[in-house]
């Protein structure tokens, strides 16, 4: 957690929105205490709820009820830090900072609020993908599942209790390398 200290003291929360699937993983002191992955993803939820361009209101309530549903397992996590890794997040907060291009030094340790994702969420909802592909700070090939992601990250953070979420440019690679050099030593 090098990437985090300040941040990454205490319990932990990792999120991974992926495409077919989220991870969720919960941890404290360097420790993995749990790990669930759940059925839902961006592309998932797009494909399975929102078929028109802009999206329909029944399209939207349905894939927040979806999204609600798949984290429906997911308790609380009061106090924890939780860190937000992958595709969807860093396009998050790229929107967020309104980057001209991507810049993973300004992504990474980003904050989103909770008000943040609800306010990317109406914005996508509100426009069709075209429209989508050039807010800035977006990567164009997220644009048709950026909705879908938005969704699924308001809903995780609803079930956690949690305000914000960092954001994290470093992936599993750079878990893998920390790990090797932590051996190493």
């Amino acid at each position: 957690m090098g990437s985090f200290p300040q941040r990454a003291r205490g319990r932990l929360v990792v999120v991974d929105v992926g495409g077919g699937s989220t991870e969720i993983i919960r941890g404290e002191g360097g420790q993995v205490q749990s790990l669930a992955s759940h059925p839902m993803g961006s592309v998932r939820l797009t494909e399975r709820h929102l078929a028109h361009d802009p999206p329909l209101e029944e399209e939207v309530a349905a894939a927040r009820a979806a999204a609600d549903a798949a984290f429906e397992a997911v308790g609380p996590a009061p106090g924890a830090t939780v860190i937000g890794v992958a595709g969807t997040l860093t396009t998050l907060a790229s929107v967020a900072l309104a980057l001209p291009s991507y810049d993973a030094e300004r992504v990474h340790g980003a904050v989103l609020a909770c008000g943040e994702v609800e306010r990317q969420i109406d914005l996508y909802w509100a426009a069709g993908i075209e429209t989508r592909r050039l807010v800035p700070g977006m990567d164009p090939r997220r644009a048709d599942v950026i909705l879908g992601g938005a969704i699924l990250v308001g809903a995780v953070l609803r079930r956690l209790g949690a305000a914000e979420i960092v954001v994290s440019d470093r992936g599993v690679r750079w878990g893998l390398i920390y790990e090797m050099i932590e051996a190493l030593q």
